[in-house]
């Protein structure tokens, strides 16, 4: 939860990315976990932007399953990632 507020080091960004990107994968995760990790790619992409298409697709192909507040963290995050 606390990544989404601070800026990760730019040596850790890789393995934060791979984290979060196992984390919201995984639908066996809380809901809660899986958005903050939405969050943390979101702002991982601001500065490697090769990992928005990769997002992008994790997102879609999860939203249709995805509880309310899981989609409404999905499309923020794909409107700031599509901007």
């Amino acid at each position: 939860r606390i990544l989404q507020n601070i800026e990760i080091p730019k040596s850790l960004l890789g393995m934060a990315a791979t984290i979060c990107f196992e984390l919201l994968a995984d639908i066996n995760e809380p809901v809660a976990i899986r958005c903050f990790s939405m969050t943390v790619l979101a702002n991982i992409s601001e500065k490697e932007p090769d990992i928005k298409n990769e997002l992008r697709l994790l997102i879609e192909e999860q939203l249709p399953f995805g509880t309310a507040g899981f989609k409404s963290r999905a499309r923020k995050v794909l409107k700031s990632i599509s901007s």
